[in-house]
């Protein structure tokens, strides 16, 4: 009860962070392109194992794997085409994902009251983390695929604290959500696997040889779900050839993204930087009011645990060309958990820490509420800001009321990479593109100072960025 302003103060610091982003229409081009095909995938554009992003290409789109856009095209199924169907989906995830990251906290310090209750200090450290608020304002994928690899962590250590049959149940389930993060996003979804070994590292309460034998269970259960669909779903065999050997290998080798493999760490180094100094000024306040002998051996063991899990979830990266900040999403919760564990015992030990929030406690908690009050307010203030894509989002919405749905218009090739402009073409107007031939619509940016050709004639006067034309001759494709 003397942490419930703590906690309120946690989530009010989460949502201001997030929300009043999440609401505006407007989005990250690879969350726009991945929000465009599960959304085609619920109006019946493509199919389960071959998506669609652009309706008229009759190649599948087969950049990440499938089940992402599956459980984002049932959203949309059940509850419509609104914009506000995924920022529902970004803001559950991030419940979620918070909720596991406690979850993890107090697994790991069950036996540990005092400190079990400072779960709300791990969320604080986790949302600080810039590329954290800023992956959930937008939808990117890593925001699932973190899901299922805190799911797997949690399992894992889970099955550490077993015995038996339930710890072989644990690594079983375990290793059914690596799978799943494997089947999000790929090969980065391996990481937990190697938690186990991490365990053995960290804390030796166990032999190496069972450890082995423990990850082996976690890469069989990964097999043996592969293998199956692989055998009983065709379709699949295809899709995920595509995707795990054709995309794949040829991003790692052949698309490099930064100069220096080494970068992932100068990034990971700058996105650590703030819980980082909470975590300092956390123990510069706590160190000295510390009341009885505090013995950090235990301590220390925990946080090297949490820094090597979060160190196997981001330090892979430095094996390829391919690195973006966003990838070190799913790590983050365990460095922030790793970074609050001297913080939170100091805390949990001091005697003006409990007093100032037993005294003041229903200060406290009034503040908290009016934090959380306020996050909400400036959220609902930003419902109709479209950021620096207002003029793109007016013109595609007019696009959406000239250009009937499953219409595909001629795009200008000046327009072959604006990936946004298109995803947003598909998630809202559901139409589809060429660049080479001539169709009923053609839409060409106001820059390229393109002529259109003979036949054609301009539709509305109020587009921002581009002109859009209507062949004279209705009777054309």
């Amino acid at each position: 009860m003397r942490h419930l302003p703590l906690w309120i103060f946690s989530y009010s610091v989460i949502f201001f962070l997030v929300l009043p982003w999440l609401i505006r229409d407007s989005m990250f081009m690879d969350a726009a392109l991945d929000t465009s095909v599960a959304h085609n995938l619920s109006k019946g554009t493509g199919t389960l194992w071959f998506l669609k992003f652009n309706p008229a290409d009759h190649g599948a789109y087969q950049e990440k794997p499938p089940l992402f856009y599956w459980i984002q095209a049932f959203f949309f199924t059940i509850l419509g085409s609104s914009l506000y169907v995924e920022r529902f989906y970004v803001l559950l995830t991030l419940l979620i994902t918070s909720w596991l990251t406690v979850k993890i906290w107090k697994l790991f310090f069950s036996g540990d009251d005092k400190i079990s209750a400072f779960g709300w200090f791990p969320l604080i450290l986790w949302i600080l983390i810039p590329v954290c608020w800023w992956s959930f304002r937008n939808n990117m994928i890593e925001n699932t695929m973190g899901i299922f690899i805190l799911s797997a962590i949690l399992f894992t250590i889970k099955a550490h604290r077993r015995t038996g049959i339930n710890r072989i149940f644990y690594f079983i389930l375990s290793g059914i959500f690596i799978f799943l993060a494997t089947f999000t996003k790929g090969l980065p979804g391996l990481f937990p696997l190697a938690i186990t070994c991490i365990y053995w590292i960290a804390f030796r309460n166990t032999s190496f040889r069972k450890a082995l034998l423990f990850t082996v269970i976690q890469v069989f259960t990964v097999f043996f779900i592969y293998t199956s669909l692989l055998f009983f779903i065709p379709d699949s065999r295809e899709s995920l050839y595509a995707h795990f050997f054709n995309r794949t290998i040829s991003r790692i080798t052949e698309a490099p993204t930064v100069d220096n493999q080494l970068w992932i760490f100068y990034r990971l180094f700058g996105e650590l930087l703030p819980p980082i100094l909470v975590s300092a000024l956390s123990l510069i306040l706590f160190k000295n009011q510390v009341t009885g002998v505090y013995q950090g051996k235990e301590d220390l063991k925990n946080t090297l645990f949490f820094i090597l899990a979060g160190l196997a979830g981001s330090a892979p990266l430095a094996l390829t060309g391919v690195q973006k900040g966003f990838y070190l999403v799913p790590s983050l919760p365990l460095f922030a958990i790793g970074f609050s564990i001297f913080p939170a015992r100091l805390m949990s030990l001091s005697d003006r820490f409990r007093s100032f929030f037993t005294k003041r406690f229903y200060m406290t908690l009034s503040i908290s509420l009016l934090l959380l009050s306020a996050s909400f307010v400036i959220t609902f203030l930003n419902i109709s800001n479209k950021g620096r894509e207002d003029d793109l989002l007016h013109d595609i919405h007019t696009t959406g009321k000239i250009i009937p749905a499953s219409t595909t218009i001629h795009l200008h090739p000046s327009l072959g990479s604006s990936w946004t402009m298109q995803s947003y073409l598909v998630r809202y107007c559901q139409i589809g593109w060429d660049f080479s031939t001539e169709k009923k619509y053609y839409l060409i940016p106001k820059e390229a100072d393109t002529i259109p050709p003979e036949g054609y004639e301009g539709t509305d006067n109020s587009f921002r960025l581009f002109h859009l034309y209507k062949k004279r001759d209705t009777a054309a494709e």
